[in-house]
């Protein structure tokens, strides 16, 4: 299935309730010819302009992960789910395994004791995180997106 194949519905819906509006407000066959065609070709042109602006985006989706497979140093291209995951880990731990622990083993084990500069540093780089990771995937190029990633 290709692109054009997907759009090529939306022409025909689109044509024929466009058909509909116009019947009832031009009445010879040579001006609804006329209409019909300069329709078309506006929406033809929008259809290939959607259409390319897809392409586009899915070609810098795969330029940026060809860049983060090629790049050499592994830490660094991990470096930032890392973090994550290891917040992750942490909040599991204190919150899922150490109740379940206690429950079944009958024992008072301590979680991890998180301030409220733990909740602030690793949510905010989550948030920056996921903005920048969408920015990227969308294609987005700003100043921002390049501070958020380094790049």
């Amino acid at each position: 299935m290709n692109i054009g194949s997907i759009l090529g519905g939306t022409i025909g819906k689109a044509f024929s309730d466009i058909g509909a509006t116009v019947r009832s407000f031009v009445t010879t066959d040579g001006d609804r010819m006329e209409l019909q065609t300069k329709l078309e070709a506006i929406i033809a042109k929008r259809d290939s302009e959607i259409e390319a602006t897809i392409r586009t985006e899915l070609t810098v989706k795969q330029k940026i992960i060809e860049a983060e497979m090629a790049s050499g140093d592994r830490f660094t291209q991990r470096m930032r789910p890392t973090i994550g995951y290891a917040g992750l880990v942490i909040i599991a731990y204190n919150y899922c395994a150490v109740p379940t622990m206690q429950l079944f083993l009958d024992a008072q084990i301590e979680p991890f004791v998180l301030p409220p500069l733990f909740w602030t540093a690793w949510g905010g780089m989550m948030s920056i995180y996921s903005i920048g990771r969408s920015s990227e995937k969308r294609g987005n190029r700003s100043r921002v997106t390049s501070f958020i990633t380094g790049s």
